[in-house]
């Protein structure tokens, strides 16, 4: 006999998806293996403020596939107060992506065999605490120090743990 997950009000992912509306949002399931990921996707795409995506310990894993990312925070506008936590990131061009993002928290995220573990795009003032960055070819980056960085572990990435070199669109 199966008992029901209680879920706490979350509304529930247990595949590929774009969030666009402001929530409480949880990983059912572990999704391995680049499901429904095509080059240049993410698997978990979130579109809007005010979002809580709670990982609770499950995978997000993929495919070693170049453009990809595991956990994309994007908009053409900046967003806010999102917060992605507790989960596994693994075998991604990017395992977590923030792109035009402030006031965003990364807590207890493990990213791992990524080309870049954390990838901050205009992300600027986001924390980013309680991570392990490990076996990726960069940690975080670029432009880290920009942001708030706190009890991270960064082990055997293999060209740079924190990349704080300026978001390549200040180089022109």
């Amino acid at each position: 006999m199966s008992v029901p997950i209680d879920f706490g009000g979350a509304e529930r992912i247990d595949g590929p998806t774009t969030i666009s509306q402001p929530g409480e949002y949880v990983l059912a399931t572990d999704l391995t293996g680049s499901p429904g990921t095509n080059l240049s996707e993410s698997c978990i795409r979130i579109e809007s403020s005010d979002v809580v995506l709670d990982g609770r310990g499950r995978m997000v894993g993929g495919g070693g596939i170049s453009g990809t990312k595991g956990v994309t925070v994007a908009s053409s506008s900046t967003l806010t107060n999102v917060t992605v936590k507790n989960l596994t990131v693994f075998r991604w061009n990017r395992g977590i992506y923030l792109k035009n993002v402030t006031d965003a928290t990364i807590r207890n995220v493990t990213a791992r065999e990524n080309a870049h573990g954390i990838y901050l795009e205009n992300a600027v003032d986001n924390a980013i605490v309680g991570n392990t960055l490990s076996n990726n070819l960069v940690g975080v980056g670029p432009a880290a120090t920009a942001n708030r960085l706190s009890n991270n572990t960064l082990d055997s990435n293999h060209v740079a743990s924190i990349d704080d070199e300026p978001f390549p669109s200040d180089l022109f």
